[in-house]
């Protein structure tokens, strides 16, 4: 019972400790089209919207830092680009 608490809590701990790297290694990244106008701020909430979401609104099977290479390809693509984009799960 104590170790099945001690790796839930270790795993929570990585988890946590894990955001902000995600997001400023995913989020930070030169590819993203400059016509977003996406600040280093907004990056940064964006990141932790999509996770309050992910935990709070819905939990679904998707993870976390799956959703943000989702935001970073979607961001990539110019929005002058025609057609739409669809996410039909991983």
């Amino acid at each position: 019972m104590i170790k099945r608490l001690i790796y839930r809590g270790a795993v929570a701990f990585n988890y946590i400790l894990s955001v902000p790297f995600s997001i400023t290694f995913l989020l930070c990244s030169s590819r993203i089209d400059g016509a977003y106008r996406m600040t280093w701020w907004s990056k940064w909430l964006l990141g932790l919207k999509m996770l309050r979401n992910k935990h709070l609104i819905q939990p679904n099977g998707t993870s976390f830092k799956s959703l943000l290479v989702m935001a970073l390809k979607i961001l990539e693509t110019p929005p002058d680009r025609p057609g739409i984009i669809v996410e039909c799960g991983t």
